[in-house]
């Protein structure tokens, strides 16, 4: 026998004690549809991962610099709407304007939250492959679809402690029998609510299950002076394309170095694969499905020598 509990609207206030004032947000948490009463075990997880979900997302974000602590105020009669109170702790004597930044952190945590959830929603449940374009911009791919998050979205949504507290709070609850949407907003700001249905809570899980997402790093781009020689072989590459050996490494390389390029087509400089190079040259790697390539440019001959013909 689980024991459940029905909507009602007697609770008192849980308010904070010896930390005033303090600087409030109120979110509010609703079980959608005919929902008559709830499992105690499904519900009371799921109030108390949506807690630990903002306080991980605090420690992720902030570095756990501020302390965010989370108060439940009563159900609404008649209905398992809940306000989660997230209190910013000011000390007494402190000046207003704090006040108003340590809310507005908190108000970026909680929008921070949103996003991720919006993002595994958009994903359907696959992890896909993500990359970073640019500091602080990443874009995740998954199918044919393609998006842009902020850098605290990619923290949060990297992070497998907010995914399973994500799970806890708008996925698990959809098992109860009535629920057909959890809907969780601001108090005040309903029209901006995240919303989640069956679907969705699938999809949450299917992201959830085991399985890391693939990361593309950035490409990585380095320029050195080298000492090369030509290849033995012919070395008339079209568009300045020509192979090159490093000890024993051969790899082809794009020359850009126009002079000595004109040099090689009047018949100035024929390569023979015992002359030296020193040369200025780009190495370019990236990751592409799993496997790493790597392209070279040869972006100027500072000095050719010739060896034995």
């Amino acid at each position: 026998m689980s024991p459940r509990i029905r909507p009602f609207g007697g609770w008192k206030k849980f308010m904070s004690n010896g930390l005033s004032p303090t600087a409030e947000v109120n979110l509010v948490y609703e079980l959608k549809g005919e929902v008559k009463d709830v499992d105690v075990f499904r519900l009371a997880p799921a109030l108390l991962s949506y807690g630990e979900l903002i306080r991980e997302a605090n420690r992720t974000l902030n570095e756990d610099k501020e302390d965010v602590s989370i108060r439940i105020r009563p159900f609404f009669p008649g209905s398992f709407g809940v306000d989660i109170v997230l209190v910013a702790h000011v000390a007494m004597g402190v000046l207003p304007f704090i006040t108003e930044d340590r809310l507005k952190r908190v108000r970026e945590i909680v929008g921070a939250v949103k996003a991720t959830v919006d993002l595994i929603k958009e994903l359907k449940g696959k992890k896909g492959k993500s990359e970073e374009i640019r500091p602080g911009e990443f874009r995740y791919q998954s199918d044919n679809n393609t998006f842009t998050v902020n850098g605290p979205v990619h923290q949060l949504i990297q992070n497998p402690t907010i995914i399973q507290n994500v799970t806890n709070v708008f996925a698990d609850p959809m098992d109860e029998q009535g629920v057909t949407d959890i809907k969780t907003f601001i108090k005040g700001e309903e029209a901006d609510a995240l919303l989640i249905g069956r679907d969705d809570a699938r999809h949450i899980r299917e992201f959830a299950a085991p399985g890391p997402m693939s990361l593309t790093p950035p490409a990585v781009t380095t320029t050195e002076t080298a000492l090369l020689n030509p290849k033995s072989g012919p070395y008339g590459g079209k568009g300045g394309h020509f192979w090159f050996s490093r000890g024993g490494e051969a790899f082809p390389a794009k020359v850009e170095d126009k002079r000595f390029l004109d040099q090689i087509e009047k018949g100035e400089i024929r390569l023979h694969h015992s002359d030296v190079l020193t040369v200025e040259m780009e190495i370019s790697s990236s990751v592409e499905d799993s496997k790493v390539t790597t392209s070279r440019r040869i972006l100027s001959v500072a000095d050719y020598k010739p060896g034995e013909p």
